[in-house]
Parts: structure tokens; sequence; C-alpha cells
């Protein structure tokens, strides 16, 4: 029966023989082994596991974790400046335009 099935749907995985993940630690924080081990230790797996959703839920970057903690961040900064700095392009642009035209009309 299983040959069957596997001829009709060579897609469907049927068995699952080792159990290997690959995640980055240097970088990312808050990967959640399911089942954990009691003592605190990493037993369980962290990405493909049944109704594992707090893996996704609590990975961040260390980067970012280590920002929140110190405050903020200097990202939303940068984009507060790059965004003022479009507006003032776009007045400066729109204002020479109508500069251009009213030198033209007379």
């Amino acid at each position: 029966m299983q040959q069957i099935f596997y001829r009709g749907s060579a897609y469907a995985v049927l068995c699952y023989p080792y159990l290997l993940e690959a995640y980055n630690t240097d970088k990312w924080t808050g990967w959640t082994h399911v089942p954990g081990d009691a003592s605190g230790g990493q037993q369980g797996a962290v990405l493909n596991s049944y109704n594992n959703i707090d893996t996704y839920r609590f990975v961040e970057q260390k980067t970012a974790a280590s920002a929140k903690a110190s405050g903020g961040s200097s990202t939303a900064l940068i984009v507060s400046i790059v965004a003022a700095l479009i507006v003032v392009a776009a007045i400066v642009v729109v204002m020479l335009r109508r500069r251009r035209r009213e030198e033209e009309a007379t």
C-alpha cells in the first residue's frame, strides 16, 4: 500500500529518518526548542516541529535586541532624516518649475 501511495504522489514524504536543522545563532536569538528540556537544556527541534510557533514569534536579530535594551535604534532616525530630505528636494523642484513657468510667461 505504501508503494502504491508513493507512486501515486511522489511528493509525499513518508518519513523523516534524521532531524537535521540549520539556524544561525550568531546573528539571531530567541530560538525555542520543542519539546524543551526541563533543566533548560536544548532537547527538541527548532524549525520543523508540530505546533512550534514560538520560534517564529520570538526570533530577533541580536543587534535589534541590544538596540531595544539600550533604549532605541538609529534606524528610525535615519529613515526620518531621509524622508525629510526627500520632502525638501520635492519642494525645491516644485519652486524651480514654478519660477521657470513665470519667467516663460513674461
